[in-house]
C-alpha cells in the first residue's frame, strides 16, 4: 500500500527510518481502500459480542460461567501477544514493508478460527469449553496479526496531523456502515423471526 516506505534497510543505531518524504495529500480512493480495513474487527466483534457467549450458553448448554472462563482467558492471551506482534512488525524488513506480510498472514487463521468458533462438533461440556478457548483465541490473535500493523499504518501515510485525522475518521465512517450493514443482514437474513421462533437467533438451524 502507497505510504508505508519501510522496505529498506535501517541504518545502524536505528530502528526505522522512512525511505522516502511524504509530498502532497493522499487521494480520497486511498483514503478510502485503506478505511476497508476497519472491517473485519468490526465483523468480528459484532459475531462474538453479540452472539458467541448467547450461542454457547442458550444453544449448546454450556453454563455461563465456564463460557465467561474460557472467554476470559482467550482474551488474557491475545492481551498478552498484542504486544509481541507490534513489536514484531516495527522491526521486521521485508520487500512488502513490515506491515503487510503480517496483514496478509492473517487472513487463512482468522476465517478458520471465526468458523470453529461458530462450528463446534458434538462435545461434554469440558471439550466445548477447550474448543472455545481455542477457536477464540485463534481468531483473536489472528485479528490482532492484522489489526496491530493497520492500525499503526495511519500515522505512516501522512506527517500532517489534519490529514491523520481524515484518516481516522475514514476509518471510523466505513466501520460504523459495515456495523450497521451486518447487524441488519445478520437479524434480517440469518436470525429472521418465524412463527416456530419469534426471537430468530433462539433458532439452532441459523
Amino acid at each position: 500500500m502507497a505510504g508505508e516506505g519501510d522496505s529498506g534497510a535501517a541504518p545502524p543505531g536505528r530502528h526505522y527510518v522512512r525511505a522516502c518524504s511524504r509530498r502532497g495529500r493522499l487521494s480520497r480512493a486511498t483514503k478510502f481502500f485503506q478505511a476497508i480495513g476497519a472491517l473485519p474487527d468490526t465483523f468480528k466483534n459484532f459475531a462474538f459480542g453479540t452472539f458467541l457467549l448467547f450461542f454457547y450458553n442458550q444453544i449448546l448448554g454450556l453454563p455461563a460461567f465456564v463460557a465467561s472462563v474460557a472467554l476470559a482467558a482467550a482474551l488474557i492471551l491475545d492481551a498478552a501477544c498484542d504486544p509481541l506482534i507490534g513489536s514484531f512488525s516495527d522491526n521486521l524488513r521485508t520487500r512488502l514493508g513490515r506491515r503487510h506480510p503480517l496483514m496478509y498472514a492473517s487472513a487463512v487463521p482468522l476465517a478458520a478460527g471465526l468458523y470453529l468458533a461458530f462450528s463446534p462438533p458434538s462435545l461434554s461440556h469440558e471439550a466445548l469449553a477447550l474448543w472455545l478457548f481455542a477457536s477464540v483465541a485463534i481468531t483473536n490473535i489472528s485479528m490482532s496479526l492484522f489489526l496491530v500493523p493497520w492500525t499503526a499504518l495511519y500515522a505512516e501515510f501522512s506527517d500532517d496531523f489534519d490529514e491523520r485525522t481524515e484518516i481516522v475518521v475514514w476509518r471510523s465512517a466505513v466501520s460504523g456502515v459495515g456495523g450497521l450493514a451486518v447487524a441488519y443482514l445478520t437479524y434480517g437474513v440469518i436470525f429472521p423471526s418465524n412463527p416456530a421462533f419469534r426471537a430468530g437467533q433462539l433458532n439452532p438451524a441459523g
